[in-house]
């Protein structure tokens, strides 16, 4: 062994071949330990690997937000539907019945653009009243809820968009698209289209 060589081995005597006496066999070198990495090298190494974890973590969490975000809403979406379902057919209900007034219960009065009770009136006008007419009732099959800062249009923050399906007597079926706002916790009528097939109107004399 040269003489500037330092022994890093196991002590003397430690893991060399042993006799029946337990003795260090004569002429067998000893195992030497491994050097392993250098302190730079394990560093490097460690900060890779909690570099990893960080975006790994990250990931996960902007997945989970997302995950609860989507499942939230959809949440909302079950919830409310049947509420808004019960709005837009307590209107079609109180129209085909001639009654505006109570139809004019449900909407949102404040809500800047949205249906005036003299608009109901016309609605219910001429050949107009032909969209309420036989009315059975109808199913909501689009529904989307957006969330906004409240304002006057929007006490509660919250819009509902509704699209679906009327039906009406003699096997008639129309559409209808409207929006909702959220007032006091209550979802009012803003806006609502409705249409019916064209053999619904009455003959032309």
């Amino acid at each position: 062994m040269d003489e500037n060589e330092q022994n890093v081995g196991l002590p003397d005597g430690a893991g060399a071949p042993m006799t029946e006496a337990g003795l260090p066999l004569a002429g067998v070198p000893r195992p030497t330990a491994s050097r392993g990495l250098g302190a730079p090298c394990l560093a490097v190494l460690l900060a890779t690997g909690l570099l990893g974890l960080c975006l790994c973590a990250c990931v996960a969490a902007a997945v989970l937000a997302a995950g609860i975000a989507a499942g939230g809403m959809s949440v909302a979406v079950i919830t409310e539907g049947p509420e808004v379902e019960a709005v837009l057919d307590r209107f079609m209900t109180a129209m085909a019945a001639r009654d505006p007034d109570a139809a004019y219960a449900v909407v949102a009065t404040d809500f800047g653009g949205g249906m005036t009770r003299a608009d109901l009136d016309e609605m219910l006008a001429g050949n107009n009243s032909v969209l309420f007419d036989g009315y059975r009732e109808l199913a909501v099959t689009g529904l989307t809820l957006n969330i906004f800062t409240p304002d006057s249009d929007y006490p509660d923050g919250r819009q509902a968009l509704a699209s679906g399906e009327i039906s009406f007597d003699g096997g008639f079926t129309g559409e209808f698209e409207a929006e909702l706002t959220q007032v006091g916790g209550a979802w009012r009528l803003a806006v609502i289209e409705t249409s019916v097939p064209p053999a619904k109107f009455p003959a032309s004399p």
